[in-house]
């Protein structure tokens, strides 16, 4: 099993490897940035993967939490409002654009952008999860 500290690493590196100045997922840039993708979804295979979420022009590529990790996030999202908890996960689970281009989306008038992609990211987390059957 990798080192989990040279997991994160790898995982920001493939990240800075990703535009600043947010360009749409589009196939080209699916390939122009193959290899910081490859990377990331190497990382994230065994949990999920990772997923792009489009609304109109906007584009995300994001991870699925973990159970563990969801909770987690949810548990603090208590104490919140609604778009301050949308905003907790999508930022958590987001892989591109950086969050501050997500800042910059809302600060023009799409603030309703955070709480689709955060319905997008519980719906790949529930879309993931094991459920186990038995017989009884």
């Amino acid at each position: 099993m990798e080192n989990p500290l040279n997991q994160i690493s790898e995982i920001n590196n493939a990240k800075e490897q990703l535009p600043a100045v947010y360009e749409p997922v589009t196939e080209e840039f699916l390939e122009k940035y193959k290899a910081p993708l490859d990377t990331l979804r190497g990382n994230f295979k065994s949990r999920g993967g990772i997923h792009l979420a489009t609304v109109d022009d906007y584009h995300i590529i994001f991870k699925v939490p973990s159970q563990r990790a969801y909770s987690m996030i949810r548990k603090r999202a208590e104490k919140l409002e609604p778009f301050e908890a949308d905003m907790l996960l999508l930022g958590e689970n987001l892989l591109y654009p950086r969050i501050e281009v997500v800042q910059a989306w809302i600060e023009s008038g799409a603030f309703g952008l955070v709480s689709v992609f955060a319905l997008e990211i519980v719906k790949a987390t529930k879309a993931t999860q094991e459920a186990t059957v038995k017989k009884i």
